[in-house]
């Protein structure tokens, strides 16, 4: 009987012991090489589109059985001389209203007491956005798509005003080419487990 009784608890410590591991805050590093970062809008001549070419983030979250639980924090910065298109002119005129030599990073962050929401393919979080050196609060909806129990592919756009970060839209030939005030950011991110996660599962 005694023998029974302690199989049963050291099965039940076993099983509490992988349930914690399970659902225990993870970290995991953006890959990109496999991600993709665009600004689009438009003007009174022709839309317009400029791509990332330097970015990196990382978030520490929860997720179980391809269910995210929980987002704890997510940190993200963007190189702004590297937000390039194949127009000479369009990449200083965006880069000078951008302010890159005094803010030469566009940074996003979520702290422990923002607002986050999740549902079981969609990431609603509330985290402040740094442009030109001024931070707003802004609200981001993201669907996600677990690759296994390791990757993780995030993707959405966020709508944008240049004004609200007090940027005034870049104009070309002496005002006869003027940008429009909103922007859209896309973004398909692909998130890896970081290498000191995956360390400690193997251990």
């Amino acid at each position: 009987m005694k023998k029974h009784v302690f199989r049963y608890l050291a099965l039940s410590i076993l099983a509490a012991t992988f349930s914690v591991v399970a659902t225990a805050q993870q970290d995991f590093v953006l890959d990109k090489e496999n991600s993709k970062l665009t600004v689009s809008g438009t003007s009174n001549l022709h839309d317009w589109e400029m791509e990332a070419e330097t970015f990196s983030g990382e978030t520490s979250l929860k997720m179980n059985d391809g269910t995210i639980e929980e987002v704890s924090s997510v940190d993200f910065t963007c190189v702004v001389s590297d937000i390039t298109s194949d127009k000479r002119i369009m990449n200083n005129k965006a880069h000078d209203a951008l302010q890159e030599k005094k803010h030469p990073e566009i940074k996003f962050k979520l702290n422990s007491g923002d607002a986050v929401k999740l549902s079981d393919d969609k990431i609603d979080l509330t985290g402040t956005l740094t442009i030109a050196g001024k931070s707003k609060k802004i609200n981001i909806t993201s669907n996600y798509q677990p690759e296994g129990t390791n990757k993780l592919i995030v993707s959405g756009e966020i709508p944008l005003k240049m004004t609200d970060f007090g940027i005034e839209p870049p104009s070309a030939m002496f005002g006869a080419v003027e940008t429009d005030d909103k922007i859209t950011v896309k973004y398909s991110f692909k998130f890896n487990k970081s290498r000191d996660e995956l360390s400690a599962t193997n251990k």
